[in-house]
């Protein structure tokens, strides 16, 4: 018989080498060892390597801005949604590094890479308040809520911006074993006691998943 081995490269690494006679070709690797008599046995070798991959939000799929505290429009430098993209710039003075849910605001972030449900928190959500105001004094809150097509939707839960470091982590916790979309939802209180009329909700400078696969 002849006899013919194929391997299929995973998704997310790159061909390295194969033992003679395997070749690769459009994301298989194939060996033709030609004429085999049974009882026979060998072994063939594949090495890939795994492709590096960012763990930050890629795309901006949706964004509806809410108002601002006293109902006045946000302006327009805080309503660039690509500033939640890519890794946080840590910074805390102009130029503005952050984008504005404003009141009731929310925003969908899609991530070319699986957020995954591992042990503890899955997601970090980046929260930037120029001046680092409390959060007894600035109580922003957010919802999460997390999708595998962008369509059917799990909430995480709301929380209150950190009182600490004014970030907020979420977790799937089971209900969703990979999520590629998040929606970012402002639940804060309009009633509360502090801010000025110019208020405007939970600001987003970045969102991380913390457990993640290359898709």
């Amino acid at each position: 018989y002849d006899v013919t081995i194929t391997d299929t490269i995973p998704a997310g690494t790159t061909f390295v080498f194969a033992t003679i006679p395997g070749t690769e070709l459009g994301g298989i690797v194939t060996w033709l060892l030609g004429p085999k008599t049974a009882p026979v046995n060998g072994t063939v070798h594949l090495i890939v390597s795994v492709n590096s991959y960012e763990p930050w939000a890629d795309t901006v799929v949706d964004y509806n801005p809410g108002l601002q505290k006293g109902g006045g429009t946000l302006p327009a430098e805080s309503m660039d949604a690509s500033q939640a993209l890519s890794a946080d710039i840590d910074n805390d003075a102009a130029p503005i590094n952050f984008v504005s849910l404003g009141f009731g605001g929310d925003l969908v972030l899609g991530f070319n890479n699986y957020i995954l449900d591992g042990a503890g928190a899955d997601i970090h959500v980046i929260e930037t308040s120029w001046g680092n105001p409390t959060a007894a004094a600035y109580p922003e809150k957010l919802e999460v809520f997390a999708s595998k097509n962008g369509t059917t939707w799990v909430s995480l839960g709301v929380q209150t911006r950190s009182e600490v470091s004014h970030d907020n982590d979420f977790d799937l916790n089971g209900a969703l074993g990979w999520a590629k979309y998040l929606k970012l939802v402002d639940a804060t209180d309009a009633a509360w006691g502090g801010g000025g009329s110019d208020a405007d909700g939970y600001d987003v400078a970045a969102v991380q998943a913390l457990h993640s696969a290359p898709s």
